[in-house]
């Protein structure tokens, strides 16, 4: 069984794993890391492309454990990661077409006269989206959202 850390272990963990402490590094990449590729799997079918999202995401992620520091989460913070990583993978991002554009937030015009549904409408209509998903679908709408 899977031992549990408490947060200020869990935070001393990542703080000597920060300044370079190998052996947090592997307690923190032991306890997260199949975690995370479970994440990755369910954003992508290609089980060796989820293992190279998880590998590149933890990378990334262990270069700025300072920032994790700094949030309540840690494993929130590191799905995140995996999660962008993943979303990359599947929709890739060209920063030139997206910055040729010349679009900004400024260019959207707000209708004043549209009607915003309440609040209690809204999550009726998207429990009525998710019972039409699949369940991979789901979870990922899940894991994204929430």
């Amino acid at each position: 069984m899977e031992k549990e850390y408490t947060k200020e272990e869990l935070r001393q963990l990542i703080s000597d794993a920060a300044i370079g402490d190998k052996e947090s590094m592997n307690v923190l990449l032991k306890h997260y890391s199949s975690r995370m590729y479970f994440t990755a799997r369910l954003y992508l079918k290609d089980k060796k492309m989820a293992q190279k999202v998880t590998e590149n995401a933890l990378r990334n992620a262990f270069k700025k454990l300072e920032e994790a520091l700094k949030e309540d989460n840690f494993e929130l913070w590191l799905s995140r990661i995996v999660q962008a990583e993943a979303l990359y993978r599947i929709i890739p991002i060209d920063e030139e077409t997206i910055s040729g554009t010349g679009y900004s937030n400024s260019d959207e015009v707000v209708d004043p006269y549209i009607e915003v549904p309440s609040e209690e409408e809204c999550k009726k209509r998207l429990y009525k989206i998710l019972d039409q998903m699949t369940n991979a679908e789901r979870a990922v709408c899940t894991l994204h959202f929430y």
